[in-house]
C-alpha cells in the first residue's frame, strides 16, 4: 500500500510500501530500547532479587501482559553480577516428571536423578558450580504449566537459599503447590502485571512510532488490544500497513476506517485461550457472540463457577447497578472469538439465549446485538425486527452496524424502509454525498410512500440542505413542505403518529435553527417535547437541543442540570444512549464551566474496536480540553491536545472543527510569542472550506481574533471583538456575547466595563460572577476588588484572567500610592507567570527580577543573612545588598518582613 508521505519516525521501508513484518521489527527494537516502560515494575522486581527481604518474586497477570519483557529488563539491570538459569513449563510437558527441568538434569549423571532428594542435591551442585560465586536467578516462565516434581524443586532450590526465584503466571491458583507456598509463606513476592490503562497505552505508542499520537488513536488501541500489550505490538504494524493508522502533519491518527484483524492476529489472540476449560469457553463464545449480556441471562446458559473463575482473571467486566451487565474485558478477544466460532454451533447458542430471554425484559442494547447475532449467523431475522435494530444502532452511534443490518433489509425487499436508516449512518460517517445519492431516488415523494417514511427522508434532506453549496435546495423550504404535507393529513394516519410526526419536524427546524443561530426560536417546544414527548428518543432529542440552547442564551446552571437528569433517566430506562453532539458546545462548556467537553464512550454494543463516531467523540473531547487550556493561557499544555485533535480532525471532520483547532493553536503560538507559526495556523484557520455552525464560526473567530492582538494591533481586535458581541446580541447569546465583551475589556477597553457588568449580570454560573466584579473593580478603579478576582481566578485555575485582573489592579495601585495592593498584584501575577511559564511577558507585568534577583531574594525570605548569602553565591556582601535595594524597589517592598509576605 502507498503511504502519503515518508514516515519521519523511522518506520519507513524502502520505497513507498510498507511492509509489516519490517514495521513489526522496528516497533519491537523501539519498545525493547525504551526506559519508560513499567519502569517502576522493572525497579520493584530489581529490589527484591537484591535486598534479601524475599527470596523471589512472582509475576501475576494475563497472556501478553508483558510479564517475559519485564523480567528481562529486570535480569539486564541486575548485569553480570548473576548467573541466569532459565526453564519454561509448556502445556505438553506439564505431565512429565521433572519436564520443565529436562535440559538441567541432561547434565547430571544417571545416579543423581533417582529420586526428588537426589535431584535436588545434585541441581544444587550444579548450579554452584555453574554460578562460581555469583548469586543465582532462576526464570520460571509460565509457571501454570510446571508439572509437580519440577515445581517442588523449584520450591526447594528458593527456600534454600540456592537460588532467588523470579518467576511467571498467568493465575497464580493454576501454580503447583510447591511454588504457591512459596509465596503463601510469605518467601517470595506476588507483583500483578496488569493490562496497560488508556494512559500507559498513549505514552507506548508515542514510544513504537516516535512521534505524536492523537487521543482517538490512542484510545482505539487501547479499547482494540485491552490494553494487553502483546495483542498492542501484533496490531500496531498492521493497522499502519492497511492504513487505518496514518500520519497527518507528523502526527499519527485515524483514518476513519474499522480496524482489521488478519490471521496473525487472530493466532495470538487464541494462544491466549489455550488454557480454558470447556465451560469457560463456553462464556466467551457467548458474550463473544452476543456482544454482552445481563448476568441474569447469562446465568441461564452457562455455568455460574466459569463465569467466576473468568471475572477473577480479569477476562470479564460486570457493571455495577440493576440489572447488571457481564462482557469480554478485552474487546479484541470478543471479536476474534466471534469469527471463530462455528456458524452451527453459534446457531445452536443464539436459540439457547433467545430461549432465556423470552420469558424476561430485554434492553435495547441486547435487542440490537440479538439481531446482530441473528444476521451473523444466518439465522432469519424479520424486517421489522431489522429496521428497529439498525435504528437502535444509529442512535447509540453505532452507524457501521447499522449498515449492515440495512444490508438485511435490502436483500428482502424492503428497499424503501431501509432508505432512511441508511442515510442517517451515511451522514453520521461523514458520508453526506453518498448520503445525497440515496435520497435522491425519483419514486421518494409523497405518493409512493406511507407519510411517515416521507417525512423522514424528507428531514434527512434538510439536514443535508444549504450550506455553501448553491446548488442545494433550502433546508427551511424542505421543511415547510412537510408541514403543508402534515397540515393537509393523509386517510389511516391516526392522531398519535400524526402529532409524532409534528414532533420530528418541530426537532427539524430547532435544530436547523440553532446551527443558525437563531437559539431561541424553539424553546418552548423544546421544553414541551423533552418533558412529554411521545417516544425516549424524541425527548433525548430535545433535551440536547434544550441544553445547546440554554448553554448558549445565558443558562448554565439549567443546561448542566438537565444534562445530569437526561443521564439518569437514560440508565434507569435502559435505553441505548444517543450521540451527544459536543462539536458545537465545545468552546462554552470548556469556559463558562470550567470543565472540557464530554467525549461520548464507545459502547459495548459496538462491533468494531475503532469506529468512525467512536473516534470523532474522542477528537471532540481531546479538543475540548485543549480549548479549556488555550483560554487559559496554559500554551503548552494547550498545543499537546490541540495539534493532535486538529491532525484527528483534519481527517475525521475536514470540513468543521478542525477550523477551530487551528484557531486555538494560532493563538497559543500567539501567546508564546512563535509568530511565524501563529501566521501559519492562522491563515490556515481562516477559510474553512464547510458551513460551519454559529457556534462554531464565533468560537473560531474568538480564537482568531485573540491571536491577532497578540501578534499586531490590541485595539484593532478590541473593535473587532465588540463587533463580534453585538452579532451574538442580535441572535440573543448572551454567552458569548459576554466571552467576546470579557476579551476587550482584558485586551484594555476600559469603556466596555459597563456593558461587561450588564451582559454578566443577566447569566448565571461562576464565570457570569467573575466577570461581573471584574467589570466592577474596573469601574470603580479599585485594586482591592480587582486583587479579589484576580485571587478568585487563580483558585479556579484560571491564570490568564488572573494575570489580566491583577495587572488592571497595579495599576491603580500604582496610580494611587498604595504599596500593600501593589505588592498583592505583584505577587498574583508572579504567581501566575509562573504557571504561565511559556507566555511572553510585557510591561504590564511589573518590574520582572532577574535569575540572580530571583536567587537572592529567596535567600533573604527564607531568613538567611547578607554574609550568608554572599558565600552561598560566591559574590560580595556589597553586591547582595545592591540585589537587594533592587528587589525592594521592584517589589515595592521595604523590610525583609515585606520581602518574605511577597515572595512565599
Amino acid at each position: 500500500m502507498k503511504v502519503s508521505k515518508m514516515l519521519h519516525s523511522g518506520i519507513a521501508v524502502a520505497g513507498n510500501s510498507i511492509s509489516r513484518d519490517s514495521l513489526f521489527r522496528s516497533i519491537g527494537r523501539k519498545i525493547e530500547n525504551s526506559s519508560f516502560y513499567r519502569q517502576v515494575l522493572v525497579e520493584d522486581i530489581v529490589t527484591v532479587l537484591n535486598d534479601g527481604s524475599k527470596c523471589g518474586v512472582i509475576l501475576v497477570g494475563e497472556y501478553g501482559a508483558g510479564k517475559t519483557f519485564l523480567a528481562r529488563k529486570a535480569i539486564a539491570q541486575l548485569g553480570e553480577n548473576v548467573q541466569l538459569v532459565q526453564i519454561r513449563g509448556n502445556t505438553m510437558a506439564a505431565d512429565i516428571p521433572y519436564g520443565a527441568l529436562s535440559s538441567l538434569l541432561n547434565e547430571l549423571d544417571e545416579d543423581a536423578v533417582g529420586n526428588p532428594l537426589a535431584v535436588l542435591r545434585g541441581l544444587t551442585t550444579l548450579l554452584r558450580n555453574k554460578a562460581h560465586g555469583r548469586s543465582i536467578v532462576l526464570c520460571v516462565d509460565n509457571a501454570q504449566y510446571l508439572d509437580e516434581q519440577t515445581a517442588l524443586i523449584v520450591s526447594q532450590l528458593t527456600a534454600n537459599g540456592t537460588v532467588r526465584l523470579l518467576a511467571a503466571c498467568e493465575d497464580l491458583a493454576r501454580v503447583p503447590g510447591g511454588v504457591v507456598g512459596l509465596w503463601k509463606d510469605g518467601l517470595v513476592r506476588r507483583i500483578e502485571v496488569l493490562p496497560f490503562t488508556a494512559d500507559e497505552t498513549a505514552q507506548w505508542l508515542v514510544t513504537a512510532l516516535d512521534a505524536k499520537v492523537s487521543r482517538a488513536l490512542s484510545e482505539a488501541m487501547w479499547e482494540a488490544s485491552g490494553g494487553n500489550p502483546r495483542f498492542a505490538e501484533v496490531l500496531l504494524p498492521e493497522q499502519i500497513a492497511l492504513q487505518t493508522i496514518v500520519q497527518q502533519d507528523g502526527i499519527w491518527v485515524l483514518s476513519g476506517k474499522p480496524f482489521e484483524y488478519s490471521a496473525a492476529v487472530a493466532d495470538t489472540v487464541m494462544t491466549s485461550l489455550n488454557s480454558f476449560s470447556a465451560q469457560e469457553c463456553l462464556v466467551m463464545d457467548v458474550l463473544a457472540l452476543a456482544g454482552g449480556l445481563t448476568l441474569d441471562h447469562l446465568l441461564g446458559v452457562s455455568d455460574p463457577l466459569a463465569i467466576n473463575t473468568l471475572q477473577q482473571r480479569g477476562y470479564l467486566d460486570i457493571t455495577k447497578g440493576e440489572p447488571s451487565r457481564v462482557r469480554i474485558a478485552n474487546r479484541l478477544i470478543g471479536h476474534i472469538l466471534r469469527r471463530q466460532v462455528p456458524v452451527g454451533r453459534s446457531r445452536d447458542l443464539h436459540r439457547d439465549v433467545a430461549a432465556v430471554m423470552a420469558a424476561t425484559d430485554v434492553l435495547e442494547v441486547e435487542e440490537l446485538s440479538m439481531a446482530v447475532w441473528s444476521v451473523s449467523c444466518g439465522l432469519a431475522l424479520a424486517p421489522e425486527s431489522a429496521l428497529r435494530a439498525a435504528r437502535l444502532a444509529n442512535a447509540s452511534g453505532n452507524p457501521e452496524t447499522a449498515l449492515s443490518l440495512v444490508g438485511v433489509l435490502r436483500d428482502r425487499g424492503n428497499r424503501l424502509e431501509a432508505l432512511g436508516v441508511e442515510a442517517h449512518a451515511l451522514i453520521a460517517l461523514g458520508q453526506t454525498e453518498a448520503a445525497r445519492r440515496v435520497l435522491s431516488a425519483s419514486d421518494l415523494d409523497a405518493d409512493h410512500l406511507p407519510l411517515d417514511r416521507w417525512v423522514e427522508l424528507q428531514l434527512l434532506r434538510a439536514r443535508l440542505a444549504g450550506g455553501s453549496d448553491t446548488q442545494q435546495p433550502n433546508p427551511q423550504a424542505i421543511l415547510d413542505g412537510v408541514a403543508a404535507q402534515l397540515a393537509r393529513g393523509r386517510e389511516g394516519v391516526d392522531p398519535l403518529s400524526l402529532a409524532g410526526l409534528y414532533e420530528d419536524l418541530v426537532l427539524a427546524r430547532a435544530e436547523l435553527a440553532i446551527h443558525a443561530g437563531r437559539y431561541l426560536e424553539f424553546t418552548a417546544e423544546l421544553v414541551r417535547i423533552q418533558g412529554a414527548g411521545g417516544r425516549p428518543d424524541r425527548r433525548g432529542h430535545a433535551g440536547r437541543l434544550l441544553c445547546k440552547a440554554q448553554m448558549l442564551t445565558g443558562r448554565q446552571t439549567q443546561a448542566v442540570r438537565l444534562a445530569r437528569e437526561m443521564s439518569a433517566q437514560t440508565a434507569e430506562d435502559g435505553i441505548l444512549p444517543a450521540c451527544w453532539d459536543v462539536a458545537d458546545s465545545a468552546i462554552l462548556l470548556a469556559i463558562l464551566t470550567g470543565s472540557a467537553a464530554p467525549a461520548r464512550a464507545v459502547r459495548d454494543v459496538a462491533m468494531y474496536s475503532c469506529t468512525f463516531t467512536g473516534a470523532r467523540a474522542a477528537a471532540f473531547g481531546e479538543l475540548g480540553e485543549g480549548l479549556l487550556f488555550a483560554y487559559r493561557g496554559r500554551t503548552q499544555q494547550a498545543l499537546e491536545h490541540l495539534l493532535p485533535a486538529a491532525s484527528q480532525l483534519r481527517q475525521l471532520d475536514p470540513d468543521g472543527t478542525s477550523a477551530l483547532a487551528g484557531a486555538a493553536v494560532a493563538y497559543a503560538y500567539a501567546l508564546q510569542g512563535d509568530n511565524d507559526r501563529a501566521l501559519q495556523y492562522l491563515n490556515e484557520g481562516n477559510t474553512p472550506t464547510g458551513p460551519l455552525s454559529r457556534m462554531l464560526a464565533s468560537a473560531c473567530a474568538y480564537f482568531q481574533v485573540l491571536a491577532t492582538a497578540e501578534l499586531a494591533s490590541k485595539e484593532k481586535a478590541i473593535v473587532r471583538l465588540f463587533s463580534l458581541a453585538d452579532q451574538e446580541r442580535r441572535c440573543q447569546a448572551t454567552s458569548t456575547e459576554l466571552l467576546f465583551v470579557s476579551a476587550a475589556v482584558r485586551l484594555g477597553s476600559a469603556t466596555g466595563a459597563q456593558r461587561l457588568i450588564d451582559v454578566a449580570s443577566g447569566i448565571d454560573g461562576p464565570f457570569a460572577v467573575q466577570c461581573k466584579e471584574y467589570g466592577t473593580g474596573l469601574l470603580a478603579m479599585d485594586a482591592a476588588v480587582l486583587t479579589t478576582v484576580a485571587e478568585v481566578a487563580a483558585n479556579c485555575g484560571d491564570d490568564l484572567f488572573a494575570r489580566d485582573a491583577a495587572r488592571s489592579a497595579l495599576k491603580f495601585a500604582a496610580d494611587a500610592v498604595d504599596r500593600n495592593q501593589m505588592r498583592a498584584a505583584q505577587q498574583i501575577i508572579r504567581g501566575s507567570l509562573e504557571k504561565l511559564a511559556s507566555i511572553k511577558r510585557s510591561n504590564e507585568d511589573g518590574e520582572a527580577l532577574t535569575a540572580r534577583e530571583q536567587e537572592v531574594a529567596a535567600w533573604a525570605a527564607a531568613g538567611v543573612s547578607n554574609r550568608a548569602i554572599a558565600a552561598k553565591m560566591h559574590i560580595s556582601v556589597r553586591t547582595v545588598e545592591g540585589h537587594l535595594y533592587q528587589i525592594y524597589g521592584k517589589l515595592q517592598v521595604t523590610s525583609r518582613a515585606e520581602l518574605k509576605g511577597t515572595f512565599v
